[in-house]
């Protein structure tokens, strides 16, 4: 069984250029709202809806992109 533990966090600002590199993203809103990522390795995005308060997404991520993202409290987690 795996167990992630997050290592470290900071908060983020949606960009559709400013890179990052983080494994987890977490929504801090008090409800449900859209993130668009962009996965590192490929540049793919991917828009998730209905995101919950409180929810982590796991993933090599590079940007978590302002075009598609309704979510205003972001945190970046290294998740390993």
């Amino acid at each position: 069984m795996r167990v992630n533990m997050i290592v470290d966090g900071a908060a983020i600002t949606k960009s559709d250029t400013t890179p990052l590199t983080v494994t987890g993203v977490r929504l801090g809103d008090a409800t449900a709202q859209t993130i668009t990522v962009r996965f590192a390795g490929n540049g793919n995005t991917l828009l998730f809806s209905n995101v919950q308060p409180g929810e982590i997404i796991y993933g090599d991520f590079d940007r978590v992109m302002s075009t598609g993202t309704s979510a205003t409290l972001i945190e970046g987690l290294e998740v390993r």
